[in-house]
């Protein structure tokens, strides 16, 4: 029933007590519209339902509620229904247009003001739910959800690895022996991969450093001769070069543990080839204090180092002077850890890499 005004001694009829009943519980009377409607003073109390295939609104004005006074609105259409403030204003922390079977209530807080709570059901837009897919659990329909990548939480160490084991499931593979090699192999499970020793005769990268204009004391290679490998190569990508007009001997040091070592070198040369012409390439007596080319020192090639036998071999190219040169050097006391490259005068630049060859 609408809102109602009862005297003292007023006896209620067993429908009135119905109809208040109902209403206190936002039910009222029902008030069917089907066409987009102006709220009155009468639907205080009432229950407002519209049924429409098409969009429509129901507006609010001033002056026709007092505070307290409320209206409960239900859309049953296929339309949306949408609440609109005419002369009075209308707040909401839900959504003013209603989807079918979506509703409310309207509680005015003066005579030109209300806000309209909007029931639980999901509002045009809003999330309803959470749901986990592939390599995410978790989730929820209600409260604070949480989803957790399933994925993150399979690594347990530094250089696991998340491979796929078949459509939309995956496993984790553990960080392999320091040195080793990713290798296809689908016998085994469930990953379809192993770590294994590289090949015999397989290069793998142990540094690469790029440098320029580093001063006298040079670039130090620490630590990259280890038992891993027998042989190493030492691969001069970028040309060795000192400061222009490049003429420092290029210099190679052998180090252990981050120290040089300055005696007991021994190297000897085939030569300088210049066009037609073979001379002496290097300088220095036997034992030496470092490995030294004495040329314009703008040099490419590759050096081959045998760890257990301190031995260097190799082909040097000076793209200065355009001479080749095929040289050796051994260093004649226990094996080393690492080289450090300089200039005898001046700063130097390159860029270097060093390859272990993998073992049989």
């Amino acid at each position: 029933m609408a809102k109602q005004t009862f005297t003292t001694g007023q006896v209620l009829t067993a429908a009135q007590m119905t109809s208040l009943q109902q209403t206190a519980m936002l039910g009222g009377a029902a008030n069917a519209k089907v066409a987009s409607y102006v709220l009155v003073a009468a639907d205080a109390g009432d229950a407002i339902t519209m049924s429409n295939a098409s969009a429509t609104t129901i507006t609010v004005n001033t002056g026709l509620f007092a505070a307290g006074d409320i209206v409960t609105i239900i859309n049953l259409g296929a339309g949306v229904c949408t609440i609109t403030a005419g002369t009075a204003t209308v707040a909401t922390s839900g959504s003013l247009a209603l989807a079918q079977n979506q509703g409310g209530v309207l509680r005015f807080t003066s005579a030109s003001a209300a806000i309209f709570f909007q029931f639980a059901t999901p509002a045009s837009g809003d999330i309803e739910g959470v749901t986990a897919g592939t390599g995410i659990s978790g989730g929820g329909t209600s409260g604070t959800v949480t989803i957790t990548n399933s994925m993150a939480t399979e690594i347990d160490a530094k250089g696991d690895l998340i491979v796929g084991t078949g459509a939309d499931t995956f496993a984790r593979l553990a960080v392999g022996t320091n040195g080793h090699t990713l290798v296809a192999d689908s016998s085994v499970s469930p990953t379809g991969l192993k770590w294994a020793a590289a090949s015999s005769g397989a290069a793998v990268l142990v540094k690469r450093v790029a440098f320029s204009g580093v001063a006298s004391t040079g670039t130090s290679f620490d630590g990259v001769f280890t038992s891993t490998y027998g042989t190493y190569i030492i691969s001069f990508e970028e040309a060795l070069a000192g400061g222009s007009p490049f003429t420092q001997d290029a210099q190679l040091i052998m180090r252990n543990a981050g120290a040089d070592e300055t005696s007991n070198y021994y190297y000897s040369s085939n030569g300088k080839v210049t066009q037609s012409s073979v001379t002496t390439a290097f300088y220095g007596t036997s034992p030496d204090t470092k490995f030294t080319v004495s040329e314009n020192a703008y040099i490419y090639g590759t050096l081959q180092y045998n760890k257990a036998a301190n031995f260097f071999s190799g082909f040097l190219y000076d793209e200065i002077s355009g001479n080749y040169y095929q040289i050796s050097m051994s260093y004649n006391t226990s094996t080393k850890d690492g080289f450090k490259l300089q200039m005898s005068s001046g700063n130097i630049s390159g860029t270097v890499a060093v390859y272990g060859l993998a073992k049989s």
